[in-house]
């Protein structure tokens, strides 16, 4: 009746030769609507806001990312934190982290080997 395409086994796939793309690792301060988070993102494209708009990921990877409260108020409850005053206290760190691209206010980042703001 219909006439299907046979089916790509796994191991055809793994052969197929894929483009490997250019990144730059950038260290990142994003707000989100409910905390602060300090990591590193990979990005493919030259510049940072050129990243978040391209492409149809409505999450973004964040490396090595500490997770802070916005109101900076204590964090007695992780036994992490730098400081039990709530200043510079996190309420949690992770290697690897999952943000939704909606819930982000601001995202600021350089480029560690340069030191420098990015444009």
């Amino acid at each position: 009746m219909f006439d299907r395409e046979p089916m790509m086994d796994s191991s055809a796939l793994s052969q197929e030769k894929r483009p490997i793309l250019p990144k730059r690792k950038i260290e990142v301060t994003i707000t989100t609507v409910v905390n602060r988070i300090e990591g590193e993102i990979y990005i493919f494209e030259n510049r940072l806001l050129d990243s978040l708009n391209s492409g149809s990921e409505m999450f973004m990877a964040v490396t090595n990312a500490k997770v802070y409260p916005l109101d900076k108020g204590p964090v007695a409850f992780n036994p992490d934190a730098t400081s039990t005053s709530g200043e510079n206290a996190f309420l949690y760190q992770r290697e690897f982290l999952v943000v939704n691209k909606q819930y982000i206010v601001t995202i600021s980042g350089t480029v560690p080997k340069l030191g420098r703001p990015l444009l």
